[in-house]
């Protein structure tokens, strides 16, 4: 069990926020693209998967650098190159669903969002974990994983209505990209809210 006095500790407050947000926004977006994919661009089952493998090759990449690139400047800076690099790709794809840009260009873009993505997650459970003892690392993790699942599900659930209850799927997943964006930002936010009192 945490002690509760460590939730008053901001970098870890802020870190399982942020955890919460991520997923929000992953899984969330994961579900919007898969519908918009299949829906909106008539992509086979077969082929909406295969439209993600670019996506999700580059986390891969983004969780391998993450360490190196911690090191070389710090965590928070970490922090701050995945998460603009995070919303600007967001807004991208946003712009092109709302200007019917050819696909290509979004599943380009979407390499930049699986590099960032990549980069956010261990450098957000690293931030979580030197909150603490090391007696208490896996209770901590627990903790960060546990907001993060929660993230998800509220991701996937309200993602989900927006797709089917507007008035188009377009417009629905233009909303999708929206909120993505906003949770990002507000990671943003308090990112930069810790690093300037930090400082």
């Amino acid at each position: 069990m945490l002690p509760n006095d460590i939730f008053l500790n901001k970098t870890f407050f802020i870190s399982i926020l942020q955890g919460a947000l991520f997923n929000f926004m992953f899984y969330g977006l994961l579900f919007a693209l898969s519908f918009n994919f299949q829906l909106h661009y008539k992509l086979s089952s077969i082929f909406s998967g295969l439209a993600f493998l670019p996506f999700t090759g580059l986390v891969a990449v983004g969780n391998l650098s993450a360490s190196k690139l911690a090191m070389k400047f710090s965590r928070i800076h970490v922090l701050y190159i995945g998460q603009f690099i995070l919303i600007t790709s967001l807004i991208l794809i946003l712009f092109f669903a709302k200007f019917h840009i050819p696909l290509w260009c979004t599943l380009l873009t979407l390499l930049f969002t699986g590099f960032s993505s990549g980069l956010l997650v261990p450098t957000m459970t690293a931030q979580t974990l030197s909150t603490v003892s090391k007696e208490l690392h896996g209770a901590a993790s627990a903790a960060f994983n546990t907001s993060r699942q929660i993230g998800g599900a509220i991701g996937v659930a309200i993602f989900g209505p927006l797709l089917g209850v507007t008035a188009s799927l377009e417009k629905g997943f233009i909303i999708c990209l929206a909120l993505a964006s906003c949770s990002v930002f507000i990671s943003l936010l308090c990112n930069h809210f810790y690093f300037n009192k930090k400082n």
